[in-house]
């Protein structure tokens, strides 16, 4: 039997952020959460009968300076979904809560976001002087 009205919330938790592109099986429904963020959200979907699955790259945000996995730090990260406030279906319910441990591989590089390049411009002086001698030699060789 399917499970209509599916309704599902997961706030993931910290230090993790959404990594990537949320993927899913599971048919209809509004699926949201932001790359960056914390919190995904499934809703209007209906569950078939040999289940479905939701996707979602997660990553530990790295700090300037600092690996992703930090010696002494937590390299591991309980996700819990509680039902019934994360968790219904128009049909009801189950009372036992879905957990994931998820690792965090030390070994990885960690994702380093790209630096932003400054832009090049000229002093206003400088840049009149290349427009003045621009009209000079554009005067030049223009055809007789």
């Amino acid at each position: 039997m399917s499970l209509t009205g599916a309704q599902v919330q997961d706030v993931l938790p910290a230090p993790l952020v959404i990594g990537g592109t949320i993927t899913r099986s599971c048919t209809g429904g509004t699926l949201t959460g932001a790359v960056g963020g914390s919190t995904l959200a499934l809703s209007g979907t209906t569950i078939p009968t040999g289940g479905c699955s939701v996707t979602v790259p997660v990553r530990w945000p790295y700090a300037a300076g600092a690996a992703s996995c930090p010696a002494g730090a937590p390299t591991t990260a309980t996700n819990t979904i509680t039902p019934p406030a994360q968790f219904s279906t128009d049909q009801g319910q189950s009372t036992t809560p879905a957990t994931a441990t998820l690792q965090c591989d030390p070994t990885l590089a960690p994702v380093v976001p790209p630096a932003v390049a400054a832009v090049p411009t000229l002093h206003g002086a400088l840049l009149a002087l290349l427009g003045a001698a621009l009209a000079v030699f554009g005067w030049r060789q223009r055809p007789a």
